[in-house]
Parts: C-alpha cells; sequence; structure tokens
C-alpha cells in the first residue's frame, strides 16, 4: 500500500518509505550538507551566519545539520545551545549533562512503565483466580440445590 505524504521542505507530495523529504529534497540536502562540511573544514571557527553566508546555505538548514549530529562546529563558534538548559554545545540538541539526565530518567520511567505492567498483570492474574473461585462456588451451590429439590 502506498504511503503518500508531504515533503517537509518543498510541500509536494511522495511516496513516504522513512524520510519525512522528498528523494529530490534528500539529495539537495546531502549537496548542501557536503558544501556547508567543506566549508567547515577549512573554516573551523566560522560561525553559523558566516557559514550561510559563504556557502550560500540557509542558516536553518545548518542548524538542522546540527542539531540532527551531522555537523559540529568548534566550540569558540558558539552559535548553538542545549534545548534544555542552554548551555553552549558544538552538535545535535542536548549538552552531555543533559543527555545524562534525560536517559537516566528515561530509564526510571521504563522501569516504572514494566513495574505498573507487572503489577496489572499480577491483578489479572488474582481477578482470574477469583473469577474461577466464583464459577467453582456457583457451580457447587447449583448443585447443592439441585440435590436438595430431589
Amino acid at each position: 500500500m502506498n504511503n503518500v505524504r508531504q515533503c517537509r521542505r518543498c510541500r509536494k507530495l511522495f511516496n513516504y518509505v522513512a524520510s519525512p523529504y522528498c528523494p529530490r529534497c534528500i539529495d539537495e540536502i546531502d549537496r548542501e550538507y557536503r558544501v556547508v562540511r567543506d566549508y567547515i573544514y577549512e573554516n573551523p571557527h566560522a560561525g553559523i551566519k558566516e557559514i550561510s553566508d559563504a556557502t550560500e546555505v540557509n542558516d536553518r538548514t545548518i542548524l538542522q545539520l546540527l542539531r540532527e549530529g551531522r555537523l559540529e562546529l568548534d566550540s569558540s563558534a558558539g552559535g548553538l545551545s542545549c534545548e534544555r538548559c542552554g548551555t553552549s554545545i558544538n552538535t545535535g540538541r542536548y549538552c552531555d549533562s543533559c543527555q545524562a539526565q534525560l536517559s537516566s530518567e528515561l530509564r526510571q520511567a521504563q522501569k516504572s512503565i514494566a513495574g505498573d505492567a507487572i503489577a496489572a498483570t499480577n491483578r489479572e492474574k488474582k481477578f482470574d483466580r477469583t473469577q474461577k473461585n466464583r464459577i467453582k462456588d456457583d457451580k457447587r451451590d447449583f448443585n447443592e440445590r439441585m440435590h436438595s429439590r430431589n
């Protein structure tokens, strides 16, 4: 079955496979990535604005590539900050400290969810045993009533 979506960049419809971008935009983003990567390699202390002006690649695209971890700026270049605490970072979305904290919180949430699932399973088992006992009691009561009528 075809999964048609609208490209996040050009807004044209395309057959979705794995990326939110159409094949043409993926090729364009890859081309821009190579241009920016080469410029950063030759000018390691350049900031986002300078890179954008020199390469004619939109600064939003550069930020996206940095957030995805495909590019990394020199620490002196600045321009990118942790989405959680605002600390200056070179690449990605979070600083090392916030990444560690988020990972820890995620592990705790997973344990909590797993614990809740186990508790729910135990409640279901207890409910099943209770239901089975009620059915047995009902059958015994029925049999006793039937025998007492005779």
